[in-house]
């Protein structure tokens, strides 16, 4: 019986350690968490940042990347945990850059942000394609109408808490006529976004191709400066 127990013992502790081994594979095959220290519109620029953090904190040069969201091109170093990630900032903010923040990238980014690498001017990036319609997804929910942009923005802010926690990166605003129009897209079709509209919700599902975009330009499914979607739609 005390062999029985030895060997139920010693096959609990490989069990563990095996568990061990492979949640520290996970986290070091898919790092998803980082620290945001510089940001720029110009990508030589960013790279610039990039290669200038590599001299001053050189322990984290091999971490550091540059992702595209929305218009800018953001500096972040790349850590395997949450934890690594939290416990670097401080030395991060003291040593390079005040104002540095931790993110997860699955919600700031994507969530297979690591699946999506660009390459501009000899510069490779991660591009987040926030709030950008992907080619043949044509179908959208206009949550709400606004006069500014600000107002618009301010209303993006709240719909990435509840009820568009999981869709962060299909939010965008549309600029149709004078107005703004907060939207969840890429969606297959009209159909699909209408079946994903909350219950209780007084959202509208549209196609973007009749509702914006008739002419097909597909330059009017990338950002403006200011962060929306142009309509050829007065």
């Amino acid at each position: 019986m005390q062999y029985y127990y030895r060997f139920i013992l010693t096959i609990l502790t490989l069990s563990i350690s095996f568990a061990d081994l492979a949640s520290s594979q996970n986290k070091s095959n898919n790092p998803s968490f980082g620290v945001v220290y510089s940001s720029d519109r110009d990508i030589q620029q960013a790279k610039w940042e990039t290669d200038q953090l590599a001299g001053r904190l050189s322990q984290y040069q091999n971490q550091a990347k540059l992702f595209k969201r929305r218009n800018w091109y953001v500096g972040v170093i790349v850590f395997p945990s949450e934890s690594d990630a939290k416990e670097s900032l401080p030395i991060i903010e003291d040593t390079y850059s005040r104002g540095s923040f931790f993110v997860n990238l699955q919600e700031w980014c994507r969530p297979d942000w690591n699946k999506n690498t660009e390459v501009l001017k000899g510069v490779s990036y991660y591009d987040c394609r926030r709030g950008e319609i992907i080619l043949g997804r044509t179908g959208a929910i206009i949550t709400n109408k606004f006069s500014t942009i600000k107002d618009a923005k301010s209303d993006l802010e709240k719909l990435k808490k509840n009820p568009f926690q999981k869709q962060q990166h299909n939010l965008t605003i549309f600029k149709r006529g004078d107005s703004y129009f907060t939207a969840v897209i890429n969606y297959a079709n009209k159909e699909e976004a209408k079946k994903n509209i909350p219950n209780g919700k007084k959202f509208r599902d549209v196609d973007i191709k009749d509702w914006c975009n008739p002419g097909g330009d597909p330059k009017s499914g990338y950002l403006t400066k200011d962060d929306y979607i142009q309509c050829q739609n007065k």
